[in-house]
C-alpha cells in the first residue's frame, strides 16, 4: 500500500486568526498552533491510523468541491469534548484564495505521536492534496506484509521511473524510527537497571554480613538453646525472623524515601505514574525475598552449631 504525504508543519500564522465553529477566536496568548499536514492516497490505512468517526478522503474531494479536512482525537477533544465533530467547520488557509471559506470536518482518526512516544500528541488537521493545489509530496509511506527492507530497491526503481528528477532520501522502517526515538530512554533505563541491580546486590551482601555477625555474636546463646532441646528449624526461624525484622525496617525507610524523591524521575517515565502501587509492591516484595534468602545461609549454619563447642565459646 503506497501513500504519499507532504511534510507536516505547524501553521500559526493562518491558524491564530482562524475561527472554530461555535468557539470564539482565541487570543495569541491562549492559542496553541495546530499542525496541518497534506496527505494523499491511502495514507491513514498505510500508517495504521484507524478511522474513529466519519470517512476518509475520496475521489469526490477535488479542487472544485467544498474544502474538507480530517482531524485527530486531540483536536476533537480540544474543541468538541463529548461531541461528534463530523460536520463541524473550521477556517484555515484556502489555497484557492477564498480565505473566508469554511473547511468541513469529515472524519476523526486516531492520534499519532509525531513528536515521540513520551510527548503528548498535538492537535492535527489533515488536508487532501487535491484541494491544496496538488503540491508534490515529500514523503512516501509504504505498508507491506513482508520484510519492508527487501522492498527498498524496488521502491526506488518505481520512484525513479515515475519521477526521474526526484531526490531520494534514505528508506526507514517505522520500527527503526521508533528505535531511534527510544534509544536515549532505553540507555537510561538500562543504566538505571544496572545501578539498581548493584544496589540490590550490595543490600543482599550487607544483610548477609550483618546476619553472619549477629549469629557469631549469639553462638553461645544458640548453643544453649540447642542443648535445651531447640531443633534446627527453630534456630533457622529465629535467625530468619531477626533478618526479616531488619529488612522490613530498612524497606520501610526506603519506601518513604522513594515516595519523597520519585517526582525527580518523572521525566524518565512513560505510561507509569511516579507513585505506581504495582511497582512499589513488586519492589518491596522482591527486597523482602532477597533479604530472606540472604539470611538463610547464616541461619542454616546456626542450626548446625555443636552445643558443646557453642557453650565453650566466649
Amino acid at each position: 500500500m503506497l501513500s504519499p504525504i507532504c511534510s507536516s508543519q505547524a501553521n500559526p500564522a493562518c491558524s491564530a486568526c482562524a475561527p472554530i465553529e461555535g468557539h470564539s477566536v482565541e487570543s495569541e496568548q491562549q492559542w496553541t498552533a495546530l499542525t496541518w499536514t497534506t496527505v494523499s492516497g491511502d495514507y491513514f490505512q498505510a500508517i495504521g491510523a484507524p478511522l474513529l468517526k466519519g470517512r476518509y478522503f475520496s475521489d469526490q474531494d477535488n479542487a472544485g468541491s467544498p474544502l474538507v479536512v480530517i482531524i485527530d482525537e486531540s483536536m476533537s477533544r480540544r474543541y468538541w469534548p463529548n461531541q461528534d465533530p463530523v460536520g463541524a467547520h473550521i477556517k484555515g488557509q484556502d489555497p484557492r484564495g477564498h480565505n473566508d471559506e469554511w473547511l468541513t470536518i469529515i472524519g476523526v482518526v486516531h492520534d499519532m505521536r509525531r513528536r515521540g512516544l513520551e510527548n503528548a500528541p498535538t492537535p492535527h488537521v489533515y488536508e487532501w492534496y487535491r484541494q491544496t493545489g496538488g503540491a508534490g509530496t515529500e514523503n512516501l509511506v509504504v505498508r507491506t506484509a513482508g520484510d519492508p527492507r527487501t522492498l527498498a530497491a524496488n521502491l526506488r526503481a518505481i520512484v525513479r521511473t515515475e519521477a526521474p528528477s526526484a531526490i531520494l532520501s534514505s528508506v526507514n522502517t517505522v520500527e527503526d524510527l521508533l528505535s531511534e526515538q527510544l534509544a536515549l530512554r532505553r540507555f537510561q533505563t538500562w543504566l538505571l537497571g544496572l545501578f539498581s541491580a548493584f544496589a540490590l546486590l550490595l543490600a543482599s551482601v550487607g544483610i548477609f554480613g550483618v546476619m553472619q555477625y549477629t549469629v557469631a555474636q549469639r553462638t553461645h546463646e544458640i548453643g544453649v538453646r540447642i542443648a535445651l532441646g531447640a531443633r534446627p528449624v527453630h534456630v533457622v526461624r529465629l535467625v530468619e525472623t531477626e533478618g526479616l525484622r531488619l529488612a522490613i525496617s530498612g524497606v520501610s525507610l526506603g519506601v518513604v524515601g522513594a515516595l519523597s524523591l520519585s517526582p525527580l524521575i518523572s521525566s524518565l517515565l512513560f505510561g507509569v505514574h511516579t507513585i505506581d502501587p504495582l511497582t512499589f509492591t513488586t519492589v518491596v516484595s522482591m527486597l523482602i525475598v532477597v533479604a530472606l534468602v540472604a539470611c538463610y545461609i547464616p541461619a542454616r549454619r546456626a542450626s548446625q552449631v555443636d552445643p558443646i563447642e557453642a557453650l565453650r565459646h566466649e
